[in-house]
Formats: C-alpha cells, sequence, structure tokens
C-alpha cells in the first residue's frame, strides 16, 4: 500500500485482548481433545462406530423431523392481525378516552376550525382562555 493507516492505542488493544481469547481458547480446545483421546483409547473400534452411527442418526433424524414440522405444520400463525374496531365519534385528545355525543362531536370540530382561522390573529389566546 502506498499510505498505511496507523492503529490507534484503542485499536492495540482491542487486538491484544482478542488474541489473548483466542490463545485461551486454543489451550482449552487442546485439553479437551487430550481428554477425550484418553477416555476414547480403551474403547474398540467397533463400537466407536455403533456410537457414531447411533449419533448420526440420531441428530440426523431431528434435523429431518424439525425441517418436516416447519414446511407442514398446519396451526394457526403465532400472531394474528385484527382490524381494531374505533367508535365512529371518538375524540382522541380527551382524556377520559370515552366516546361522545354526535352534536358535542360536531361542535368540537367547527370550534378547532375556527381556531384554526384565527391563528394568527391576537386575540386567540383569550379565547383559548375563556374555553
Amino acid at each position: 500500500m502506498l499510505f498505511k493507516r496507523r492503529k490507534s492505542n484503542e485499536s492495540l488493544l482491542k487486538d491484544e485482548v482478542a488474541m489473548k481469547v483466542v490463545n485461551l481458547l486454543l489451550k482449552l480446545q487442546v485439553k479437551f481433545s487430550k481428554v477425550m483421546s484418553e477416555r476414547a483409547k480403551n474403547i474398540s473400534a467397533k463400537r466407536l462406530k455403533v456410537w457414531l452411527a447411533v449419533f448420526c442418526l440420531l441428530s440426523g433424524g431431528s434435523s429431518v423431523y424439525l425441517f418436516a414440522e416447519a414446511i407442514f405444520k398446519d396451526e394457526q400463525p403465532a400472531l394474528k392481525i385484527e382490524k381494531i374496531v374505533v367508535p365512529k365519534y371518538y375524540d382522541q385528545d380527551l382524556q377520559t378516552g370515552g366516546t361522545i355525543d354526535p352534536k358535542s362531536y360536531e361542535g368540537l370540530q367547527s370550534f378547532r376550525r375556527f381556531m384554526d382561522s384565527v391563528q394568527k390573529v391576537k386575540f386567540r389566546d383569550s379565547i383559548l382562555k375563556i374555553r
């Protein structure tokens, strides 16, 4: 490369920690393999083959079962989307969250339209205080 990036101290520290973790995992892996080879050296080859076949049949069978269950499952989905029913005259600004009668709703809407029309007028605040 023509221009090499210099690594920051933080990057060097992260690399050092990562290398320590990798070395620890490799040591554990080697130790585990030594223990398992010590345990398995007294077992006959025929018995090892039988256990390998049993393991392959169980793991393969469970994989096929999970695959088939996912594809051929006839149950309802875990989530069901339903339409929310909202009353016709529902005001979201009401603190009680209840419904109001149509006449009050129309009055409220006409007041909102009126307040929107006088938004830039100075007496708007006095109207809101009275209401």
